[in-house]
């Protein structure tokens, strides 16, 4: 188990197996950890995923960031073009809906305000594995790494992972680019260091 794909494959369909209550309760540790976050308070737009399948959950996180003044952006995906936008959201109940291949987009009415990449000054990144410093195995599309060239370079990028798909190395590829911050159910490793 080698390549970043038998990676891919293996670490997706262990995450299956995370049955609903750990999700729930394991997603929750990881939501306090997050709101512990100094960098927090000096961030205004926001860049998040909205969580799918076993993926840590995200949406409470949207809604108490929306309570502290935060502006949220999500992606949207257009695979046509091979490219990522973000679209702002206000109230995430009313403006997501499921787009393609499941992954939750914003509504139509939201897709003509265009913002900039580099207004983002924090992002939380999604992926299926990480490493202890910082890389990810993520869908397989770049679309994240295509962004991150668009985004200022000392945007904050985090990453929320269960304790099981955090590892000590994944095979590392010339555009990868690691998040600063890993945030677990049972800790905050920040920039590699444990």
């Amino acid at each position: 188990m080698n390549t970043r794909e038998d990676l891919r494959n293996f670490f997706l369909n262990f995450r299956e197996t995370i049955n609903k209550e750990d999700l729930i309760v394991k997603s929750k540790k990881i939501k306090k950890n997050f709101f512990r976050l100094k960098e927090l308070n000096n961030c205004k737009n926001i860049m998040t995923y909205v969580s799918i399948d076993n993926e840590v959950l995200t949406m409470g996180i949207i809604k108490r960031l929306l309570t502290k003044d935060k502006h949220i952006f999500i992606p949207y995906i257009m695979p046509e073009k091979n490219k990522m936008e973000i679209k702002q959201i206000i109230n995430p109940d009313r403006d997501i809906i499921p787009g393609a291949n499941k992954i939750p987009e914003p509504v139509e009415s939201l897709l003509k305000a265009d913002f900039p990449p580099d207004i983002i000054d924090f992002v939380i990144v999604p992926g299926i594995v990480f490493s202890k410093s910082g890389y990810r195995i993520g869908y397989g599309h770049g679309y994240y790494e295509k962004f991150f060239s668009l985004i200022k370079k000392d945007i904050i990028k985090v990453a929320l992972v269960f304790e099981s798909l955090l590892v000590d190395n994944i095979p590392i590829e010339k555009d990868d680019i690691p998040v600063d911050i890993i945030i677990s159910e049972e800790r905050i490793i920040r920039n590699g260091s444990l």
